[in-house]
């Protein structure tokens, strides 16, 4: 009851006007109203509110999923009135609209949907920033409609593999010989999304690389390391030997996908140094 909260039986009253309001116009609401004057007659009426009623599919949280930071995802959202009777689509906004937009099915114009019926929605997703598990990019779908605003919660998690690969000293060894990286190469995927090596280029002698287990494509899960089996070092030449080895892969531009390698060869037999025995 929005106006005469208080009844004032005197001075005389030969029409009294009140109004009624819904509080929540999302939902459906009834009232019993009661009248009663001062000669002790009593009328009672009754009003119905039926409320629009709208779903979505799919239900909320309407979910994006995870996608790399750079690329786009487009997601369908249909409106459907779960209701007999007409609704009319007045509008249909983002409550924040950084990183989702609507691309296609736009309200205004207005739209009118019959009962069953349904509006669809594309919903594009950009991330702009790398989310740890269980963070989200968060926007809200609001569509109002002649009597009420329904609401939707939008989300969507921005990922990106990274890499990082240990150098390698092989020390020093007599010229003509070998030395392995018994334990092999580590490779770490400190990223949130699937880290995919195709490539590892600038392996020249004296090092090796001639099996490469895992073989490539290598793929390696978000959190997850590897060890790459088997750099060598087979000098045939005194002094030292370097490599920057690349490892092509998906990470971004910064991370640590060079390894650099090093070995000193010297020549075996005794040799003479200025310590005086």
């Amino acid at each position: 009851l929005v106006t005469a909260e208080e009844l004032k039986p005197y001075p005389k009253v030969e029409r009294f006007v009140f109004r009624v309001e819904v509080i929540d116009k999302r939902y459906s609401a009834f009232a019993r109203i009661g009248v009663l004057d001062r000669a002790g007659n009593l009328a009672i009426d009754s009003v119905w509110y039926i409320a629009d009623s709208l779903i979505t599919q799919p239900e909320e949280p309407i979910d994006a999923g995870a996608v790399r930071l750079g690329q786009t995802q487009v997601v369908s959202v249909s409106i459907i009135n779960a209701r007999d009777s007409v609704t009319v689509l007045k509008e249909a906004r983002l409550l924040k609209g950084s990183a989702f937009q609507i691309v296609a099915g736009a309200i205004p114009p207005e739209r009118r949907l019959a009962g069953g019926e349904s509006h669809q929605f594309q919903i594009q997703y950009r991330p702009t920033q790398e989310h740890p598990p269980g963070v989200y990019d968060w926007d809200t779908l609001l569509v109002r409609t002649e009597c009420a605003e329904f609401r939707w919660a939008l989300r969507g998690r921005g990922v990106q593999p990274h890499i990082w690969v240990e150098d390698w000293d092989a020390g020093t060894i007599p010229v003509n010989t070998t030395v392995c990286a018994g334990a092999g190469l580590l490779i770490r995927n400190p990223g949130t999304d699937t880290l995919h090596i195709s490539d590892i280029q600038n392996v020249q002698p004296p090092f090796t690389l001639n099996t490469v287990d895992p073989p490539l494509p290598i793929t390696i899960p978000p959190g997850q390391e590897i060890r790459l089996r088997l750099p060598c070092y087979q000098p045939t030449a005194i002094g030292t030997h370097t490599a920057d080895v690349l490892f092509v892969c998906n990470a971004p531009p910064g991370d640590k996908n060079i390894s650099h390698w090093r070995g000193r060869a010297v020549q075996a037999g005794p040799y003479i140094t200025s310590y005086d025995w």
